[in-house]
């Protein structure tokens, strides 16, 4: 069946058969040879998508904290009801890095690295609470805080950290702490703008894994479905 005559002129300007495809003589045409056919662009001046082999790329191999689960330089996310315990879990999870103990199903002790959290929905004592009762080594453990910042006025006042806006800061806290792993427990609420916008949100989660990459440090983000949402895949992601 031939297409219809309009279809077949977009066919034709393409540089495309009547059936939509590239002539048989023209199946190894250069991106840019390809781009030239656009009239009034120049080719050199057309956008082209990259592409690299994947055999010349080679593979990154996960720094595991905790094998299948937690690892480094990798932004995770741990999505709950309120109430479900994301908090006393986290802290346990704290507890263990900071002190080597083993993870369920492991024997052997590890060595401890240094942990930041950062909670938009607890006060500090309560945290600590937490990692005492978990049995977290203390001394490895960083509780960061609000940003101190400056006015226009040039006066100083605390705010909240905010995404994607201040990943910088988190990213200088990270290295002059040496901390390799970083939770954050209310992360939708250091959202800026639309929490429920899904590109606004996905280009702050952009942002924090960037941080996680660079620095190599575990970054695990607590939050919590929107009230309704029934969906454990997206509810996360704004809606």
């Amino acid at each position: 069946m031939a297409p219809r005559p309009d279809v077949a002129e977009v066919f034709r300007l393409g540089g495309l058969d009547a059936d939509g495809h590239l002539p048989a003589a023209s199946t190894n045409v250069s991106p840019p040879a390809a781009a030239a056919r656009a009239p009034g662009i120049p080719a050199a001046e057309r956008a082209v998508l990259t592409a690299r082999p994947a055999a010349e790329i080679t593979p990154s191999r996960p720094d595991w904290h905790w094998r299948g689960w937690l690892a480094g330089a990798v932004l995770h996310l741990l999505i709950g009801r309120q109430g479900a315990g994301k908090s006393t879990f986290i802290a346990w999870v704290v507890a263990l890095v900071t002190s080597g103990r083993p993870w369920p199903g492991e024997s052997a002790h590890r060595e401890p690295i240094r942990a930041g959290m950062l909670s938009l929905e607890e006060p500090d004592e309560r945290l600590v609470a937490r990692l005492s009762a978990a049995g977290a080594d203390l001394s490895r453990v960083a509780i960061l805080g609000d940003v101190e910042d400056h006015g226009d006025d040039g006066l100083p006042y605390g705010r909240l950290w905010r995404l994607p806006g201040d990943c910088a800061l988190l990213e200088e806290r990270i290295t002059a702490e040496g901390l390799g792993l970083v939770t954050v427990d209310g992360l939708g609420y250091a959202v800026a703008g639309d929490s429920h916008n899904y590109a606004n949100v996905g280009s702050a989660l952009a942002a924090l894994a960037a941080v996680a990459e660079r620095t190599g440090c575990a970054i695990v983000g607590l939050t919590h479905p929107p009230k309704g949402n029934t969906d454990s895949v997206t509810a996360a992601n704004g809606s």
